[in-house]
């Protein structure tokens, strides 16, 4: 997870993503902390870790002692631990890509949460490791511009997608667009076959979560 600035949202979504997935099944899933620039994460963690992926990396201790647990749930954090001279070095470095594949081992789901991919080359290294990149931006701040540049900028792996974070809805935006999935919907189920029934429940499961605003992340 990547966004084109800071304070864009990013570790929040991460984290928020993290959670859900981990609400949702009884899977382990991983939250790492991979921004060693200026790491977010270490900030919700009371008290706050001394040890993560930078001590991992550079062999000052193994991973089973920088691994947090939170309580009730199958979710594990990494912290980034202390920022290092030259993070693309660890962040591109064999170890990680060893890291990772035993930790995929381990783990259903691993969320990295990474720098801002404009003015570091970071995102990009993790990204030749991982299945993809989602890149956060933010509304009302992102740059159309700086936005562009972040897209070209993810060239190892593919682009999952976007978070369009901090946005906000009027009433004339949920009407018009509440009837544009209904459409959609419509759409879609003419297309296959569906029985009647199954049909409308599913249109109506669709427009219910809409409607009641069960998004997946909300800053």
């Amino acid at each position: 997870v990547t966004s084109t600035g800071p304070s864009e949202g990013k570790s929040v979504v991460s984290m928020n993503l993290a959670l859900a997935f981990a609400a949702d099944s009884e899977d382990r899933v991983l939250l790492m902390d991979a921004d060693l620039r200026r790491p977010t994460v270490e900030h919700w963690i009371s008290p706050s870790p001394k040890l993560g992926l930078t001590e991992v990396l550079t062999g000052r201790t193994e991973i089973e002692h920088t691994l947090l647990t939170l309580d009730n749930t199958a979710l594990n954090i990494l912290p980034a631990g202390t920022p290092p001279r030259d993070p693309v070095v660890l962040l591109s470095s064999a170890k990680l890509q060893e890291l990772l594949l035993e930790l995929r081992g381990q783990y259903k789901r691993i969320i990295i949460d990474t720098p801002p991919i404009v003015p570091f080359t970071d995102a990009d290294a993790v990204g030749a490791m991982s299945d993809g990149v989602l890149l956060v931006a933010r509304s009302g701040r992102t740059r159309r511009s700086l936005f562009k540049q972040a897209v070209e900028a993810v060239t190892s792996t593919r682009l999952l997608g976007t978070v369009l974070n901090d946005a906000t809805f009027n009433l004339a935006d949920r009407e018009n667009y509440s009837a544009y999935l209904q459409a959609w919907v419509e759409a879609v189920l003419h297309q296959i076959y569906v029985p009647k029934k199954l049909a409308e429940s599913f249109q109506g499961v669709v427009l219910a979560l809409y409607r009641n605003e069960h998004h997946v992340c909300r800053r």
